[in-house]
Order: C-alpha cells, then sequence, then structure tokens
C-alpha cells in the first residue's frame, strides 16, 4: 500500500522557524520517499543552488536520514514574456510584504481560503505564462508518476501554487495542511 502526503511550500521563506516547522513535518510524516521540486538531473550539480531553500533543505535532509528521494520539476520556463528581471523582483518583493502584513506563512497557503485571497491581489496571469504553467504541471504530474515508489509512504514537497493541481490528479494523495 502507498500513501501520498503533499506540502505547498512559499519559495524562499525558509527562515529558522519555517525550518523547524518543516522539519517537524518531515519528521511526523516519515516519508520513504521524498520528491522535491527541483529538475531531476540539477540533483547532483551545482544547478540545485538555484532552487528555493526549502527544496534543498528537505532534499538534503531526505540523503541525510536515508529516505529514497527524486525531483520532478520541469524546465520550462513559466515567467511571462515581457517581463524583466527588475520588474519580477518588485513584484516578489510587493509578495513578501503583503504575506507579512496579512501574517501569511508558508503553511497558510496550503488553505484553499487563504491562497484565494493571495490570488486576488496577485493573479498568476499578471506574471506568469498560464499555457506554459499547465505544460509545465503536466511534465512535472508525468515525473512524479514516473518515479513514485509503489509501496510505502511518500511526501511530496511542491510550491503551494501547484496545490490545486495536484489535488485535482492525485485524488488519494493527504495534504495535511489544506484546510
Amino acid at each position: 500500500m502507498r500513501k501520498i502526503y503533499i506540502l505547498g511550500t512559499v519559495h524562499d521563506k525558509l527562515t529558522t522557524k519555517y525550518k523547524n516547522d518543516l522539519e517537524y513535518w518531515l519528521k511526523k510524516i516519515n516519508p520513504d520517499q521524498v520528491l522535491v521540486e527541483i529538475v531531476k538531473k540539477h540533483l547532483k550539480t551545482n544547478k540545485i543552488k538555484i532552487y528555493a531553500k526549502e527544496m534543498i533543505y528537505t532534499y538534503k535532509w531526505a540523503i541525510k536520514n536515508k529516505k529514497k528521494t527524486d525531483g520532478f520539476d520541469s524546465d520550462i520556463e513559466i515567467t511571462k514574456k515581457g517581463l524583466s528581471k527588475k520588474q519580477l523582483k518588485r513584484m516578489v518583493r510587493k509578495m513578501k510584504k503583503w504575506s507579512y502584513k496579512n501574517k501569511f506563512d508558508w503553511k497558510s497557503f496550503n488553505k484553499k481560503s487563504a491562497y484565494k485571497k493571495y490570488e486576488k491581489v496577485f493573479p498568476n496571469e499578471s506574471y506568469i505564462d498560464l499555457i506554459k504553467d499547465k505544460k509545465r504541471e503536466k511534465v512535472m504530474l508525468h515525473n512524479i508518476n514516473k518515479r513514485i515508489i509503489k509501496k510505502g509512504i511518500v511526501l511530496i514537497i511542491t510550491g503551494s501554487a501547484h496545490l490545486k493541481f495536484l489535488e485535482k490528479h492525485l485524488k488519494k494523495a493527504i495534504f495535511p495542511l489544506r484546510n
């Protein structure tokens, strides 16, 4: 029998508290396999440094704790064409400021109601190419299905923006922080 748990994160908010919270869930779930939102071919290279801190932390935790681990991300670039790095950085700063002001931490973004509030202020289409994003999520799902173990406990760590998609396609998965 296989049990799949999925936790959503907010990329690069790995504060000490966040790390402690994340480690709590890693230990509580105690997975046999951990799948992280990192492109598989980047796991053993220096390119891993470009990924969100919580993905790297989780990957290293899995290795240290002798868990089977793999990456499932796609290298499809989803940032909207014409959006400069400077504009994107400005938007990310606004997002972080809004999150702190509204007391949203990474766990909050797992909740449907909280994520809906966030999407009203920062709609995905303002900075993401939605067609490429759909392609990327399909590739991610394909990679998960290809790499997931048949028996045991699996933990998937992904950005909270992907939870709705994964909930739709991995119907038996458990989302411990969802609602």
